[in-house]
């Protein structure tokens, strides 16, 4: 199985890299690709390394990254539904294996400072609406996993992004999710 593990940024791609290779699982095929911060950059540059890349399409996405949530903080999410904040759109991603509790994204251009879809929980991010995008139009099963480290508000004016990373490489068993994975 070929799996193309994307995070928005380089000190979450190195963190995920660094520890799903410390694994030393030999017979696991991972590509590590950072996307960009944003929809229209993420849906740019995974459309353009799927295009260039075409003799290596992956079997699987795994998205992995941060995000803010309303409410509730969970160490580990996994996106089940994703609402664009530019269009409205509402996007159902399919679960090809739970590796974490489910969870709504609300997924905008822009950091998000108050609580805007009307439910009682859910995880605002700035990328699993391009992911979960491109991935059907190219019709590649996808998993989108977040680490909720700032609660809307407040703690996002004061984001750290150390805290954030920090919270990524310690929130995730990796052993324990790509063994699911891979299932």
């Amino acid at each position: 199985m070929k799996i193309l593990v994307c995070a928005a940024t380089w000190g979450e791609t190195k963190i995920i890299k660094n520890n799903i290779k410390n694994l030393n699982i030999v017979w696991l095929s991972v590509s590590f690709f950072t996307t960009g911060i944003g929809n229209y950059e993420t849906m740019f540059s995974l459309t353009n390394y799927l295009l260039s890349h075409k003799e290596e399409i992956p079997d699987l996405i795994l998205n992995v990254g941060v995000c803010g949530y309303v409410w509730n903080k969970e160490k580990l999410v996994q996106v089940a539904r994703i609402v664009n904040a530019s269009t409205g759109k509402e996007s159902i991603v399919p679960i090809p294996q739970l590796l974490a509790p489910v969870s709504s994204c609300f997924c905008s251009e822009t950091p998000v400072f108050e609580k805007i879809l009307n439910e009682e929980n859910y995880v605002v991010d700035m990328e699993s609406f391009a992911i979960d995008y491109v991935a059907q139009k190219f019709q590649i099963p996808r998993i989108l996993i977040k680490v909720p480290v700032d609660q809307v508000g407040e703690e996002t004016l004061a984001f750290d992004r150390d805290q954030a990373l920090k919270l990524l490489e310690k929130n995730i068993d990796w052993k324990k999710i790509m063994e699911k994975v891979m299932k």
